[in-house]
C-alpha cells in the first residue's frame, strides 16, 4: 500500500519537474546560440567577437551551474519517491514522465557545462588577447589552480558529509532497519555525488588541454612555456591528492546504492526453533522487522510454544543455525 505522504511529496516533485523542463526549453536555445557564435568566431579568427562571446559564455556557465544543481536536487527527490514501490506502481506513467524530464535535464546540463568549459579554453587560446599575453596566460593558469583548490575543498566536504550518511545506512542495513536504510539512501542520493565527480573529471581534462595547447603555442616564449608547464604539473599534482576523495566518493556512491536487507529463510528459522507451519506467519513478521525487535518479538512467540522458550535463547538458536 502506498504511503500517504508520498502523494504530497510527488505533487511537489511533479511541479518541480515541469519547471525544470520549462527552464531547459528556454535555456538550451540560448546556450546553442552563444556556443555556435563563439565557435564561428574562433573559426573566422574574429578576435573582438571571441572576447565578446566569451563574456556571454561565462554568464551562461554561471546560470547553468545554478540550474544543474537544482535539477540534481530534484532528481534526488524523485529517487526518494521511487522507494515507495506501491505508489510508483499505481502512478507509473506520471512518475516515469517526471523522472525522464529531470534525468534528461541533468544529463543535458552536465554535458553543456563540460562543453562550455572546454570551449572556453579553446576560445582563450584562439584569441590574440590571450595568445600574445604572458600575463593573461598566467592568469588563466591561476584560474585553473584556483578551481582545483576549490574542487579539493568541495569534494573533501562532500566526502565528510556523505560519510556520516553512509555510516547510518550501513548500520541500518546491519540492524535490518528498512525505514532507516531507505531514509539514508535517499539522503545520500540527494547529495549529487555522481554529478560532482563528472564535473571534476571535466576540470582535470581542461587542465591537461591547457597544458598541451600552451606547449604547442608558437606565440609563447620558451620561458613562458616552461612556467606554464611547471604550473600545470603543480595543478595535476594537486589533482592526485584530490583523487583520494574522488575514489572514495565513487566507491561510497556505489556502496550505499548496493546496501539492502537480505531475506531471512523463515522455514529454516522455524525448523531451528521447532515452530510448526501455523506459527511461521508470526515468526516471519518478527524476523522481517528491525533486529532491535528480534528478542522481544521472539519472547512473545516463545510464550505460546510447548515447551515455552525465552526470546534470548531463541535468538541464540537462530544464530547457531546460521539463520542470522
Amino acid at each position: 500500500m502506498a504511503k500517504p505522504e508520498t502523494a504530497a511529496q510527488f505533487a511537489k516533485a511533479k511541479v518541480t519537474a515541469v519547471q525544470i523542463g520549462k527552464v531547459r526549453a528556454a535555456f538550451d536555445p540560448k546556450w546553442k546560440d552563444v556556443v555556435t557564435k563563439l565557435r564561428a568566431a574562433i573559426k573566422a579568427k574574429q578576435n573582438d567577437k571571441i572576447d565578446l562571446y566569451l563574456v556571454a559564455l561565462e554568464g551562461r556557465l554561471k546560470e547553468l551551474n545554478k540550474i544543474l544543481r537544482a535539477a540534481t536536487l530534484a532528481r534526488g527527490n524523485l529517487r526518494e519517491i521511487e522507494f515507495d514501490e506501491d505508489f510508483v506502481a499505481e502512478n507509473l506513467s506520471e512518475v516515469e514522465k517526471a523522472v525522464t524530464t529531470v534525468s534528461e535535464a541533468v544529463d543535458g546540463f552536465t554535458e553543456e557545462y563540460d562543453e562550455g568549459k572546454t570551449l572556453q579554453n579553446e576560445a582563450e587560446a584562439a584569441s590574440t588577447k590571450f595568445q600574445g599575453g604572458a600575463n593573461q596566460a598566467m592568469t588563466n593558469l591561476s584560474a585553473l589552480d584556483g578551481e582545483m583548490d576549490d574542487a579539493k575543498d568541495d569534494l573533501s566536504a562532500l566526502f565528510k558529509k556523505q560519510d556520516a550518511i553512509y555510516s547510518r545506512a550501513a548500520k541500518a542495513a546491519e540492524s535490518r532497519d528498512a525505514k532507516g536504510l531507505e531514509k539514508a539512501q535517499k539522503e545520500h542520493a540527494a547529495l549529487g555525488i555522481d554529478i560532482a565527480l563528472t564535473l571534476h573529471e571535466g576540470l582535470v581534462k581542461r587542465v591537461k588541454e591547457f597544458g598541451d595547447k600552451a606547449a604547442a603555442n608558437s606565440a609563447y616564449s620558451d620561458d613562458l612555456k616552461k612556467k606554464l608547464k611547471d604550473g600545470v604539473k603543480d595543478i595535476q599534482n594537486k589533482a592526485v591528492g584530490v583523487n583520494v576523495y574522488v575514489e572514495q566518493l565513487g566507491a561510497a556512491s556505489i556502496g550505499v546504492k548496493a546496501l539492502s536487507i537480505g531475506q531471512i529463510d523463515i522455514a529454516k528459522a522455524a525448523k531451528a526453533l521447532s515452530i510448526d507451519r501455523a506459527g511461521e506467519a508470526g515468526l516471519k513478521k518478527v524476523l522481517n522487522g528491525p533486529a532491535s525487535g528480534f528478542e522481544s518479538g521472539l519472547e512473545q512467540i516463545g510464550k505460546n510454544l510447548d515447551p515455552k522458550q525465552k526470546g534470548k535463547d531463541m535468538l541464540a538458536k537462530l544464530k547457531t543455525a546460521g539463520v542470522l
